[in-house]
């Protein structure tokens, strides 16, 4: 059974946090493919969801996670149009197709990961999905700057191959 957390517990904390389909003023850089309704495949090859949105930070104009719909070949599985986030730099746009990839998922082990409700995306949330995605580091949950500096959240890692190939 996946984990059910829901994002909004804890103490009250300040949104920092934004579906892009909620922002009426944003809008994926040109330079970016808009990777949503594109398939999403993990490391078996299988594919698992579709990315429904982005969670965009609009202080630092960068895209945090892909808010995905999972949708699994078997249509009474229980994780079907529940959603996920995935930290915008473990996942990876393929470079001839367009679908994402996350290297990390697979099938068999989707049910660990914590299940998105589609509310504020809370600290505690974001550290229970850094906390499956590298269980041996200890992370706080601090308000600084400091959070998103690390390479899940790169966005080179994600948009990798494309970038190059545009020349950016």
């Amino acid at each position: 059974m996946a984990m059910d957390i829901n994002p909004g517990e804890g103490r009250e904390e300040k949104r920092l946090l934004y579906k892009l389909s909620e922002l009426d003023f944003f809008e994926v850089a040109k330079d970016n493919p808009d990777v949503r309704g594109w398939d999403v495949y993990g490391a078996d090859g299988e594919k698992f969801a579709e990315v429904d949105d982005l969670i965009v930070d609009p202080a630092a104009l960068k895209v945090r996670y892909l808010d995905i719909i999972i949708t699994l070949k078997n249509k009474d599985d229980e994780l079907n149009s529940r959603h996920l986030l995935i930290p915008i730099g473990l996942a990876v746009v393929d470079e001839k197709d367009d679908r994402v990839t996350v290297p990390r998922m697979r099938l068999n082990n989707l049910r660990e990961y914590p299940l998105y409700d589609g509310g504020m995306v809370s600290r505690i949330y974001e550290n229970s999905i850094r906390k499956i995605m590298d269980p041996d580091i200890i992370y706080t949950s601090d308000d600084t700057g400091d959070f998103y500096s690390h390479q899940h959240f790169d966005e080179d890692m994600f948009y990798g191959d494309r970038r190059r190939r545009a020349g950016l």
